[in-house]
């Protein structure tokens, strides 16, 4: 028998020639890269940076292994690939793509970073291996609704593993086994999203994304994986869900998954991204003080999410902090924006805050619900002390494949990002690099140029 969905994965993986991509798709993937990176140095000097230290440190190697980005010395490569991925994830200020499932497929980036360096690929085996992944990413999102159990890092790993095997070379028999492996063991649960969060919010991801990689280099040794792995009997699809649309894995390679990706505009959770531009507007007509209420109408995903139990309304934590719709509405009115800086351990607790958290009220749209994640409305309603009514209504957060950011936005964020990490000469050489890797015989200069000097 034949497991057809590995068939069409794999076919999808040899198709995808990134010397052939039109220059918008090309481009397009660089900035991706560009700001994951920008996520990964942002987060170096976070608490974070010195944990990635202590774990990857614990398999330091000298030679044959995968950078620690920020630093200029080797660990194992999964290891590497991990805590690479936990830097670039930490912030939540990554990518995302928003299908029956939704996930940051930006997550995928350090699997096809370590397999190019490992294979001592070249830009385009960056290149490549990126728009693999962003399109076994995006196309799985699009074919299978995962909640309400399973985390849609479970698709990540099968990603991260057909990414993996682009950027290293292998063949269609190695690329087969490399998915099945990764398909068969990594299932992950949604757990890791509810009630008080934690680390694991931020290490879900780069775990399969660290799991797709080691399928990968185990398939380039030889190991074999099982032959059905999607629709064996005791398969993926049977195991976790039958796909609502199997369709969506065989689109012709027309429109890429990555285009449909958002950048985000803000450090938080994207499902309230819509919210946080209603109130950018707003608040320049009412003064904090005077503001009775607020009432935001939302999809039921984004409460399931943000919204959901009391700790988002007093977050103890940094992961619960940005997943707190409450907390990144309240710290928007007051301060124009939603940054990392804003999720420093102090803040969590400060009254004005708080004050503000208490005024705010969440409700489902039954109408919001229905159209996401096509369209992803909020609407913020801001009641002041003397009745009258302000508001505002968004469709797309800025940065919505419908509202995208532009070449000078991303830009902006990414030295906002590393203006604490990186010398400002340094960081502009580092976005040239990224901006022209396609001519890279390597990743030496890349990796050089992201290396955060101790102060």
């Amino acid at each position: 028998m034949i497991d057809q969905t590995l068939e069409t994965i794999v076919e999808t993986v040899g198709k995808l020639d990134s010397k052939k991509v039109s220059k918008e798709v090309l481009e397009q993937t660089k900035l991706r890269i560009l700001d994951y990176l920008g996520c990964v140095v942002g987060a170096f000097k976070e608490p974070v940076g010195s944990l990635v230290k202590q774990i990857a440190g614990r398999s330091r190697l000298s030679s044959n292994g995968v950078t620690l980005l920020g630093t200029n010395w080797q660990s194992s490569p999964d290891i590497a690939c991990f805590g690479n991925g936990l830097l670039g994830r930490y912030l939540d200020f990554n990518d995302q793509y928003s299908g029956k499932t939704t996930g940051h497929p930006s997550d995928i980036i350090p699997a096809v970073l370590a397999a190019t360096e490992l294979s001592q690929g070249d830009g385009h085996s960056v290149i490549a291996g990126t728009l693999v992944g962003y399109e076994l990413f995006g196309r799985l999102c699009d074919s299978i609704t995962l909640k309400p159990k399973w985390d849609h890092v479970t698709l990540g790993a099968i990603a991260a593993a057909g990414a993996a095997a682009k950027s290293l070379g292998l063949d269609e028999q190695s690329t087969k086994h490399a998915i099945s492996i990764a398909t068969v063991s990594n299932l992950s649960l949604d757990q890791t999203r509810r009630g008080e969060l934690s680390h694991w919010k931020a290490g879900a991801f780069p775990n399969a994304s660290r799991q797709g990689l080691f399928a990968a280099l185990l398939a380039k040794d030889g190991l074999t994986g099982p032959d059905m792995p999607f629709d064996g009997a005791h398969g993926f699809w049977n195991a976790v869900g039958q796909p609502d649309d199997s369709s969506c894995l065989s689109s012709p390679l027309s429109k890429y998954k990555l285009l449909e990706t958002a950048i985000k505009a803000h450090s938080a959770c994207y499902l309230d991204l819509s919210a946080v531009d209603a109130i950018i507007e707003l608040r320049e007509r009412v003064l904090i003080d005077d503001i009775e209420s607020i009432l935001v109408h939302t999809y039921q995903y984004s409460i399931d999410l943000t919204a959901d139990v009391p700790s988002k309304w007093r977050p103890q934590t940094r992961e619960t902090a940005d997943h707190s719709m409450p907390y990144i509405l309240a710290t928007t009115l007051l301060e124009g924006f939603v940054d990392p800086k804003h999720y420093a351990l102090d803040r969590l607790n400060d009254s004005e805050v708080h004050s503000l958290m208490d005024r705010i009220r969440v409700t489902e749209n039954p109408i919001y619900s229905k159209n996401f994640p096509q369209i992803q409305t909020q609407r913020v309603e801001i009641t002041t002390k003397s009745g009258d009514q302000l508001v505002k209504e968004v469709d797309y957060p800025t940065g919505h494949p419908c509202k995208p950011m532009s070449l000078s936005q991303i830009e902006a964020k990414f030295y906002r990002l590393v203006k604490d990490a990186l010398p400002s000469t340094q960081a502009k050489d580092l976005v040239s690099g990224i901006m022209g890797i396609e001519s890279s015989t390597s990743l030496k200069d890349a990796l050089r140029l992201l290396v955060v000097e101790d102060k």
